[in-house]
């Protein structure tokens, strides 16, 4: 069966060319101004992981100080010296899930880029410092008075050995406790 079309309604059917053309231009024109929005948004999520993981590594290194007796060797003081500091390497392991050669080292991985730095410092004062003086400037060596509480201010510094680029890197965060004994 024939359907006769009104004279013109032929032209009315669909898009043209040009329509479509222009459509999507502007489509272009959109989309390329939301690019930013993605790089930006990589970016600030690169950069939040790291501080975030920077964070809970100098967390951990604290926590796991401040469990510790007063003279537990990862917290006594040598003597003669006023501060204990300990230099560790993130060694990253093969990437599984629950490595175990994945961890902090005292001795810089060979061959393997460690991406953390940490670096763990204890002082140790005498309460009379704080409540008189107002003043933890001036740590003690290991020969504190015993009739004194003890207070030792453990410092832990996580770096990022990353270098700043495209997708951020360089992140640094210092965290303070003090412990009394």
């Amino acid at each position: 069966m024939r359907v006769n079309l009104p004279a013109g309604a032929g032209a009315e059917r669909g898009f043209s060319l040009i329509e479509g053309l222009v459509a999507t231009a502007i489509l272009l024109i959109v989309a390329i101004g939301v690019l930013p929005l993605f790089a930006s948004s990589i970016l600030n999520n690169t950069r939040g992981s790291d501080s975030t993981q920077a964070s809970n590594f100098g967390k951990s290194a604290l926590e796991t100080a401040v469990t510790l007796p007063v003279d537990n060797t990862a917290v006594l003081i040598p003597a003669g010296q006023t501060k204990l500091q300990v230099d560790e390497w993130w060694k990253p392991g093969n990437g599984k899930i629950n490595d175990p050669t994945q961890g902090w080292t005292t001795i810089p991985p060979s061959g393997v880029l460690s991406t953390w730095t940490r670096t763990t410092k204890v002082e140790q004062f005498q309460s009379s410092d704080a409540v008189i003086a107002g003043d933890l400037s001036s740590p003690f060596d290991n020969t504190v008075d015993d009739r004194y509480i003890q207070l030792k201010l453990l410092t832990t510094t996580v770096q990022s050995s990353k270098q700043g680029g495209v997708l951020g890197g360089g992140e640094k965060i210092t965290l303070q406790t003090i412990k009394a004994f």
